[in-house]
């Protein structure tokens, strides 16, 4: 999904923030080798981008995102919705997607927490597993995620600025 072009500038400025990205481990045919910065195939990835409606559901569409890219058939916004209210969340009680102040949700900004991703992801049949920037390792950071978007491998970052 974020197969986009990786700017020196870009380069400087996610370095110094915090980054949790899930790397999913799906993979497909080889993705070409990096020129001039970009990694990946974004006008492969293009196809399956859709906006979001809600200001709480980015990880829902983003999810939405991967799943067209590795299945070739991409659910809709309300269907990853309708999914997400009915899929117990591995990291709250409830739901995985609740609306804001929902006492269900513990942050009580509404949403769904990031690790819920991966389940939504595991309905669809895809592997994937959720790395971030305190993990005492190399899983993280703009050399990995060159790696895994190089290895064709789908990609949901969530940078903080």
């Amino acid at each position: 999904m974020f197969n986009y072009r990786i700017e020196a500038a870009a380069r400087a400025a996610v370095a110094s923030v915090c980054m949790a990205a899930a790397c999913l481990l799906a993979g497909g045919s080889p993705a070409a080798t990096a020129a001039d910065g970009v990694y990946g195939d974004p006008a492969a990835a293009a196809k399956y981008w859709q906006q979001q409606s809600l200001e709480d559901n980015c990880g829902l569409v983003a999810v939405a995102d991967v799943v067209g890219e590795v299945t070739g058939q991409s659910p809709s916004e309300r269907q990853m919705i309708k999914l997400a209210q009915n899929t117990p969340s591995g990291t709250n009680p409830g739901p995985i997607y609740a609306p804001r102040g929902d006492p269900s949700h513990t942050n009580g900004n509404g949403g769904i927490e990031m690790a819920d991703e991966v389940v939504l992801l595991k309905h669809f049949g895809i592997k994937s597993t959720m790395f971030w920037d305190k993990q005492p390792d190399d899983r993280t950071g703009l050399p990995a995620l060159e790696h895994y978007l190089s290895d064709n491998r789908k990609i949901i970052a969530y940078v903080n600025l």
